[in-house]
């Protein structure tokens, strides 16, 4: 979360399926992150998950003041 704001893209992966724990990527804001793709894998195998990589890209910052 502290380097977040120093960021232009971030892949997260999405486990399809909710957990228990104290620790959590933070949410990225739509207003300055834009998914750029996603490839998505179904669960294969006994134990497995669906997930997805997402790709994100910061929208342009203004630097107009």
């Amino acid at each position: 979360a502290e380097a977040l704001p120093k960021a232009d893209s971030a892949v997260v992966t999405e486990i399809d399926r909710d957990f228990d724990g104290d620790t959590f990527f933070p949410v990225l804001d739509a207003s300055e992150w834009v998914e750029t793709s996603r490839e998505e894998y179904a669960a294969s195998g006994s134990g497995a998950l669906p997930f997805a990589f997402v790709h994100y890209a910061r929208r342009m910052r203004s630097t107009i003041r």
